[in-house]
């Protein structure tokens, strides 16, 4: 069972990551894991200071069971303790931070019946399921489809500048590099200070745009980027909507 444990992590850590490496000291984990849970996102939230790691299991809108795990590899002893103040620990001294997709094993039990209420979302619930976004970024083939509701090139374009500004290059940097991997699967990329990307449907446009700010959200909570987004189409629309381009 702890080969297996330690080998289901290695496989989590080889896949698709929402965000990788956020300083623990930035991150709300609380905030993080609510935003996870009521977005249903299947998936886990993963801390290491290199001497430690811990991974919370996030599945079908609930926090389930804690791995935790000394720098060998092997199972950690720990004290009598909670999973979430231990992977708080981890984040205060120095720790990194990940959220990867993935399924927890079907053997693994959970260890709350239901969500604790440290976990509850004080933000209005997003429209978009992150969870079939994702299944879609995987699936997507080009097609015709209908011209977004809104200019989304120019409107991430601005975003970035935003997110450096008010929060820092390195945060910017996070966002940056979670939005190319969310365009990646379409054919779209960043280039300089420019969204990329083939037509798409205001659909995916709002899967990606919710991909590409999850580590915003991680940081500065979901009411900041809800507010960076409407300034950004807003100045945008002001301008003419003519920043980023189409392939």
């Amino acid at each position: 069972m702890l080969e297996t444990r330690r080998h289901t992590l290695d496989a989590l850590r080889r896949g698709p990551a929402l965000f990788a490496g956020l300083p623990g000291d930035e991150v709300d984990l609380d905030r993080l894991a609510a935003h996870l849970a009521r977005r249903r996102i299947d998936g886990s939230i993963y801390a290491t200071d290199g001497s430690l790691e811990g991974l919370l299991w996030i599945h079908q809108g609930a926090p389930g069971e804690a791995w935790f795990f000394e720098a060998g590899g092997q199972d950690a002893v720990l004290p009598v303790t909670t999973s979430r103040d231990l992977l708080l620990e981890i984040a205060s001294r120095g720790g990194r931070i990940s959220v990867f997709v993935g399924t927890p094993p079907a053997a693994a039990p959970p260890v709350f019946e239901s969500a604790p209420a440290v976990f509850v979302d004080e933000v209005p619930a997003a429209t978009i399921d992150v969870a079939e976004v994702s299944e879609e970024l995987t699936t997507w083939t080009p097609a015709a489809v209908e011209p977004p509701a809104h200019p989304w090139p120019a409107i991430l374009a601005e975003i970035m500048v935003r997110v450096v500004r008010h929060r820092g290059p390195r945060l910017g940097a996070q966002f940056t590099g979670a939005l190319a991997r969310a365009l990646e699967p379409y054919g779209g990329r960043i280039e300089g200070d420019r969204v990329v990307a083939p037509p798409l449907a205001e659909s995916a446009w709002r899967g990606i745009v919710e991909a590409g700010c999850l580590p915003v959200v991680a940081v500065a909570g979901r009411a900041f980027v809800d507010r960076t987004i409407t300034a950004a189409e807003r100045a945008v629309n002001d301008a003419g909507g003519h920043a980023g381009e189409a392939l």
